[in-house]
């Protein structure tokens, strides 16, 4: 008889939602089944696990269609008026430091609306429960852009979302107070009485710490965290409540010993009071799924201690997981639960282990930092090795800030009075103290460093040999069963690492040439044997497309450094995301024109490199023996070269492909217009197939007749996001069009990547 059956519960809706994603791969049917047959082994005799497991399956992806359905939402419109009730209210700033607000609508579907503007303009804030009606434009959210990035769609997904919202004009329709909405108002009302008491920055941390409202803090803080490792204390986890808790139970002792009135642990009073605390909690905390997660294990585990019964982790957190994923199987791509339950997860496994060599302190964080490790490579590319350490001293302020600042926010009706003010000056100072060992361990390149993302099956590997081999249950089915299981166990875990690998795995793998989605912007990112290189790198004002976009893309896709960035001008949508991958380590040299000599000084200072890793180059330069430069020529830039004269003396680049097959080069423009395109006419030697970057986005000032029919490219790629330009122009999509080019765009269809082997182009992918 298996010992815990709710692992075959939570084990069927978690395989569940991963068929629903990925149902129309066959290869994921067969998992499933190999899946089904490790339940099979390790379900005992009486084989009743598997048919649990099947029940869950079934469960979970009926749950996921119906969340799947869009309450007959339209997928885009203008000027589509919608009413609903409020869930969930956030104030945001955007990239730009225009302040809006992010509403939460539940009516025909979710919707996830954003109400710019001045807001007392649009009157009160609304607060969870009321009832509005939002007039804007509606849309789909945007998916994954890039091979292996983030996938905004199936997070809002994993919260029940399924529409995005711009919010022209929102009325009131009915204010009635719920629950929820006079918890937020509190909760809203004290944190600002707590900021004015402790400045703005500790109250962002405080706002993280206690409801993982990360919203406020400034991004170069919340990277002090990420590379230390420490960002999981920003995230209200079961860290978080478990504190909590303990500080109820010493408060509870404390006031034991005062009066004979207050409840025992084991009462049904003092559960209740705890339970309905915790409600309050995690209504604060927007129903976190680790937070849900955390409570319900809690509270299970004070239900054990009352009855008598025997508290098991692992059950406890599958039957948790279980039941989130009921309410939507979607969640389970949400990372803040995949990072919950691997954490119990490896804490049940490993900690037997590791308490064997060592106990004490540092037990748990060591068995929680080996078993998320792989997880936090592939997810987040930071690798800590002195995580470990580091954690010790935040972990035991966070266990002195959470109590202390739960304690501010109880007292700020009090603000004014002495208890109050001991109370905020003593988170304040808890705070800064926290903040100050982030900031002094965050030493990039000792501390903590860029990694690239690990292999899926790799990945799989660990967590299936942990489940299979070292885990309670796993080995006691070993040991009943012998040789045999451990054969079957092994074979499963083969299976299912193949499989793995084989779903998730990149369609970009084997790409040798990639225009990378920037938006309103350009990139291409070629692969040369063992080399990488960038064209361009995007950019965008108030907004670092090289460390959100172009950073995450290359580590995610298996590179860790760029061996050559070519700049076709400095223009922001072209040269910005290039200076900010720089200043991140990751670019070794920068090629720009030999007219940008004069801006050295502003090359560097945008950059961070040093002048000896700074080549300029012109027409008639060959690099690295596939790159050729085309124009402009040597001493072509006038003397007082400025920004005005960017377009009209971009780089041109043609990266050759050559191979036994023939040669394949795709041609780089910039933004050139149609006067610089009759001059590439002009000295043009064709080298077999030419695939066309079209220049300046699509404007109709460029991709002229002349240059369409002197080239004749195989196919164009429009490298365009959303714009008020009016790219791509109809005047350029009529001209490919009219002769039969195909056309591939960014904003239309993502990331568009080129297969080349043997001088030909075999296949082309792209994102969507």
């Amino acid at each position: 008889m298996v010992r815990r059956p709710l692992i075959f519960l939570g084990g069927g809706m978690v395989v569940s939602a991963f068929a629903l994603r990925y149902a129309d791969d066959m290869f994921m049917m067969i998992s499933c089944l190999w899946a089904l047959f490790a339940s099979w082994i390790l379900a005992g005799r009486k084989r009743w696990g598997a048919v649990v497991f099947l029940l869950a399956f079934a469960v979970g992806a009926a749950g996921g269609t119906l969340i799947d359905r869009d309450g007959g939402l339209p997928e885009e419109a203008e000027n589509f008026t919608m009413r609903g009730e409020v869930t969930g209210v956030w104030e945001k700033e955007s990239s730009k430091g225009d302040k809006y607000i992010q509403l939460e609508l539940k009516g025909n579907g979710r919707v996830l609306a954003n109400c710019y503007g001045d807001r007392e303009a649009k009157g009160k804030l609304p607060l969870p429960g009321w009832t509005v009606e939002v007039r804007g434009s509606i849309s789909q959210p945007e998916g994954q852009r890039n091979p292996g990035c983030f996938d905004y769609a199936l997070y809002l997904k994993s919260r029940g979302v399924q529409r995005v919202m711009q919010v022209d004009d929102m009325q009131v329709i009915s204010s009635r107070n719920t629950f929820k909405g006079s918890l937020h108002a509190v909760r809203e009302k004290c944190m600002k009485s707590v900021e004015y008491a402790v400045g703005e920055e500790h109250a962002a941390v405080l706002a993280g710490l206690l409801f993982g409202d990360r919203s406020e803090m400034d991004d170069e803080l919340i990277s002090t965290f990420q590379k230390n490792g420490t960002a999981h204390i920003l995230a209200v986890s079961g860290l978080h409540i478990g504190i909590i808790y303990r500080f109820i139970l010493l408060l509870r002792r404390g006031l034991a010993k005062v009066s004979s009135w207050v409840p025992g642990e084991k009462s049904w009073v003092f559960f209740v009071v705890t339970g309905l605390f915790f409600l309050c909690y995690t209504v604060l905390a927007d129903f976190s799924p680790s937070v849900v997660r955390a409570v319900i294990m809690v509270m299970l585990h004070m239900l054990a201690n009352m009855t008598g019964r025997r508290y098991d982790l692992t059950s406890g957190a599958f039957a948790v997981a279980a039941a989130s994923l009921a309410v939507n199987p979607w969640t389970v791509f949400n990372v803040s639960f995949q990072m919950s339950f691997l954490a119990v997860l490896t804490m049940a496994v490993l900690l037997p282990y590791i308490r064997r060599t060592f106990g004490g302190l540092m037990a748990g964080g060591v068995a929680v930092q080996l078993g998320l490790g792989p997880f936090m490579v592939y997810t987040f590319n930071i690798v800590s090795p002195l995580a470990v350490f580091i954690n010790i001293p935040v972990v035991f302020l966070a266990g002195a800030v959470i109590p202390s600042g739960l304690c501010t926010l109880v007292a700020a009706p009090l603000a004014g009075t002495v208890v109050y003010d001991v109370t905020a000056r003593v988170t304040a100072f808890l705070c800064d103290l926290l903040i100050m060992i982030n900031r002094g361990a965050c030493i990039e390149g000792v501390t903590s460093f860029d990694a690239v993302s690990p292999p899926v099956w790799a990945v799989a590997a660990w967590y299936l040999v942990m489940v299979f081999f070292l885990s309670e249950e796993g080995r006691f089915a070993i040991m009943r069963k012998g040789r045999k299981c451990a054969v079957r166990a092994a074979v499963a875990v083969i299976i299912l690492t193949v499989a793995a690998g084989y779903m998730f795995q990149s369609d970009f793998r084997d790409a040798d040439a990639v225009f990378v989605d920037v938006g309103q912007g350009s990139c291409l990112c070629v692969r040369d044997d063992d080399r990488v290189y960038l064209f361009d790198g995007g950019g965008k004002d108030g907004y670092s497309v090289g460390e959100k976009v172009l950073k995450p893309y290359l580590l995610k896709n298996g590179m860790r450094r760029v061996d050559g960035a070519f700049v076709t001008h400095l223009h922001t949508d072209h040269y910005k995301g290039i200076c900010e991958l720089a200043k991140a380590g990751m670019v070794r040299k920068l090629y720009v024109y030999e007219g940008c000599m004069s801006r050295e000084k502003e090359i560097i200072r945008d950059t961070g490199l040093a002048r000896d890793r700074i080549v300029y180059v012109h027409g008639g330069m060959r690099i690295g023996g596939a790159v050729e430069v085309l124009r402009p020529a040597a001493g072509a830039a006038p003397d007082e070269y400025n920004e005005e004269d960017e377009n009209s003396f971009s780089l041109v680049f043609r990266m050759v492909f050559e191979g036994s097959e023939g040669i394949t080069s795709i041609l780089v423009t910039g933004d050139v217009d149609d006067s610089v395109e009759r001059e590439i006419c002009e000295s043009w030697q064709s080298r077999g197939d030419t695939i066309l970057s079209v220049a300046h986005h699509g404007s109709r000032f460029s991709t002229c007749e002349e240059l369409l029919d002197r080239i004749n490219p195989v196919m164009a790629v429009i490298q365009v996001g959303r714009n008020n330009y009016g790219h791509p122009s109809p005047e350029v999509l009529g001209r490919l069009e009219d002769r039969n080019i195909p056309v591939y765009r960014n904003d239309e269809q993502g990331a568009v990547g080129l297969v080349i082997d043997e001088g030909r182009v075999k296949e082309v992918k792209t994102v969507k």
